[in-house]
């Protein structure tokens, strides 16, 4: 199969740049910009109807990956403008692009925050009403609604993801996990006092190692069914604290360490969110990587970086 990979520069686009190769699938790799030392980088905005219907018509795609969009919850608090832009209007944009291409299939890639919850003592299933709360979760939920009209109407080969969080080697410090690495990090390296400043530590969360995240969406792009969602989750809750607590036994550190909390407000979404990834492990997928190895490829590929920041 031949895919078209948007924002394939992104943390988990590398990944699943990397999964689909090995798995035997001819990638096209498409990002915002492409620089002279990774000139096989397709450079093109989704937001540019134009610009990506060229892009379609001229790679002829047999599937699509769309990762690429504005990440961050809390950053969609500070400029929700922006993220309905990319998420909603780059969506749309896409799905124009591929109407009158009835072959290709296109995985639209979702998040857990269009469910909305405040708070849930069971996994989620994909059944459960939308209701998000956040910009973040409203403009993933549009971009779902889009690729679910345009499936219906025109008939194009829209699969819906909706993922959990995830982390893995790579990620950006601006997420929980990635910050706890990078900080300890600094921390080791004596770059920094014994002392971290997080957000709330009291939220449960479904985290799936980047690995599974990128061996799911080449099971969704090549087997799930058009018109249905997915939820892409471990299945299993865990405290954000807890994680922290796992990953300070892992690090080199000498002295205790003072955690500082100072709760994000809105970002920090609901007090616990966590998936039933039944209906993905229907089709043969399950996750392969423990939290614990998770984290400790995390860190050490933080320690592999010049600086803490990556």
């Amino acid at each position: 199969m031949r895919v078209l990979v948007t924002g394939a520069r992104g943390f988990v686009g590398k990944w699943v740049v990397e999964e689909l190769a090995r798995a035997g699938h001819d990638v096209i790799k498409g990002a915002l910009t492409a620089s002279n030392s990774d000139g096989d980088f397709e450079a093109f905005d989704v937001r540019d109807l134009e610009a990506t219907r060229s892009v379609v018509d001229r790679v002829s795609p047999d599937g699509v990956i769309h990762l690429a969009g504005q990440a961050s919850p809390a950053k969609s608090w500070t400029d929700p403008f922006e993220t309905f832009e990319i998420n909603a209007s780059g969506t749309a944009s896409l799905m124009e692009a591929l109407r009158h291409k009835p072959s290709t299939r296109v995985l639209v890639v979702g998040s857990s925050h269009e469910y909305g919850l405040s708070a849930s003592d069971a996994p989620v299933r994909e059944d459960c009403p939308l209701d998000p709360k956040s910009p973040y979760g409203v403009s993933k939920a549009a971009a779902e609604m889009i690729a679910r009209a345009y499936q219906a109407g025109f008939g194009v080969n829209a699969v819906c993801a909706r993922s959990f969080n995830h982390t893995g080697p790579g990620q950006s410090p601006e997420y929980a996990i990635g910050s706890f690495c990078s900080q300890v990090v600094s921390i080791e390296r004596g770059l920094q006092a014994p002392q971290m400043q997080v957000g709330s530590l009291e939220p449960v969360r479904d985290f799936l190692d980047v690995r599974d995240v990128a061996s799911a969406y080449r099971m969704l792009i090549e087997e799930g069914v058009v018109g249905e969602a997915y939820n892409v989750c471990s299945g299993e809750g865990t405290r954000i604290g807890d994680l922290l607590k796992r990953l300070l036994e892992l690090a080199e550190l000498t002295s205790p360490v003072e955690i500082v909390e100072s709760p994000d407000g809105p970002a920090d979404g609901p007090a616990a969110l966590v998936g039933d990834n039944s209906k993905i492990k229907d089709l043969g997928w399950k996750p392969e990587v423990p939290i614990d190895r998770s984290l400790a490829d995390t860190l050490d590929w933080y320690r592999s970086q010049g600086t803490s920041g990556g």
